[in-house]
């Protein structure tokens, strides 16, 4: 019965996922070139799942269970996020609040690219510090209690999970007109520390021995003790990000590996070529 019970029709859920979707579809199609429809349906896809997240019974549980709440926060920093990303929206939704949107967008790009503040704002260190003192923040106890009991205070803690993973996802699989500034090596750097910062949260809610949630405390059933739903809750934190987070680890790994293949290629190729050019002027 949960499965069909507490579906809810949060206005600003529903809101801002009905506006990213009508800009988004009116914006492709203004674009010169229709982008891919693979693009279109992992940003689709990725609305979807957020937009769910909320007003699906999940959402509901999220106020009761710790379990919940953490698949809820997982769900939209490691899968909304994520495929909003790769489906790069960012010109469709220029294009879709006015006529010639993408275009002033784009220029507007490259006025700020060089300056000071752009190379602070796009910094990769800014976004990975931007999630450090985010993530672990909201599972302070005092923090994570407060979002249970207040609503507008839960809201903004979900819209952080979402927008503060999403500058840290294109520094690391990009996402046009936005260009990673780091290397394959360094990305792959960036991603094991995510994994860490996952792990440690994770593994620290498994292994106590204590609720660290007494928001939680008082709505749990017989069926379950705060303790092990918060250990599921660990668990969620700690197995579901690092799926998300290995395959695109191994995706970076492939992509430096084929990429030092071909400058060793290319390294070779030009030796034999001055070899050839050296002994041609000598005969």
């Amino acid at each position: 019965m949960w499965l069909i019970e507490h579906w809810g029709a949060p206005p600003v859920a529903l809101g801002a996922g009905a506006l990213a979707v009508l800009l988004y579809e009116r914006g492709r199609r203004r674009l010169p070139q229709l982008p891919p429809a693979g693009q279109g349906w992992l940003v689709r896809s990725g609305i979807a799942v957020a937009v769910l997240s909320v007003t699906s019974p999940l959402g509901y549980w999220s106020g009761l269970d710790t379990s919940a709440r953490a698949t809820e926060d997982v769900l939209l920093a490691y899968l909304a996020a994520p495929l909003v990303v790769l489906g790069a929206p960012w010109l469709a939704l220029a294009a879709g609040t006015t006529s010639g949107g993408a275009d002033r967008f784009e220029k507007w790009l490259a006025r700020r690219r060089g300056t000071k503040a752009w190379s602070v704002a796009s910094s990769p260190a800014l976004a990975l510090v931007m999630f450090l003192l985010l993530f672990p923040v909201w599972w302070v106890p005092s923090v994570l209690d407060a979002g249970a009991r207040s609503s507008a205070l839960h809201g903004v803690e979900l819209s952080a999970s979402f927008l503060a993973t999403v500058p840290l996802w294109g520094q690391v699989v990009g996402s046009r007109p936005f260009t990673p500034r780091l290397d394959f090596a360094s990305r792959a750097w960036v991603v094991l520390a995510w994994l860490a910062v996952t792990f440690v949260v994770g593994v620290a809610m498994v292994f106590s021995n204590t609720a660290w949630y007494p928001a939680y405390k008082q709505v749990r059933g017989a069926y379950l003790s705060a303790v092990a739903d918060q250990s599921i809750a660990g668990g969620v934190i700690w197995v579901l990000p690092s799926i998300s987070l290995s395959v695109v680890l191994f995706w970076v790994l492939v992509a430096w590996l084929n990429r030092d293949s071909d400058d060793d290629w290319h390294l070779a190729r030009l030796i034999e070529d001055t070899r050839s050019r050296m002994m041609g002027a000598g005969q």
